[in-house]
């Protein structure tokens, strides 16, 4: 498992890595710290985060500094290994009551909001 924990070097961002830090340690995860600095002046307020950072985690965690806002798209662009997609085997049974369901290949539960029962064929009512 591998974590990807962002810090622009602020106090609440160092907090979200103490707490984050706990987590990781559990999974015994591969933790990359990226450090966004919105200017390169701020680089060192980022790797002063990256040094109290570290103890945090079971192995050093690798560091990463992007200048800029898409900092984030571009680690994901780099490290991501697969994009996983989990539908399970299943049998649903629904009432031939319901109209608006649409099969696909994932499944029928991704139009469940528009799923509705016609009111000439509705047993029970909700009253306030």
């Amino acid at each position: 498992m591998r974590f990807l924990m962002c810090t622009d070097g602020s106090p609440l961002a160092e907090n979200a890595l103490r707490f984050a830090a706990p987590l990781a340690r559990a999974a015994r995860a591969e933790v990359t710290l990226l450090g966004v600095a919105a200017s390169p002046q701020d680089e060192a307020q980022v790797r002063a985060s990256f040094t109290r950072a570290q103890p945090l985690f079971l192995s050093e965690a690798e560091e990463k500094i992007r200048i800029g806002s898409r900092a984030a798209d571009e680690i994901l662009a780099e490290d991501q290994p697969y994009t996983f997609l989990y539908v399970p085997y299943a049998l649903p049974v629904i009432s031939s009551r319901f109209q608006g369901i649409e099969p696909a290949p994932a499944g029928i539960g991704y139009n469940m909001d528009k799923w509705y029962v016609p009111q000439a064929e509705q047993k029970y009512v909700l009253k306030p």
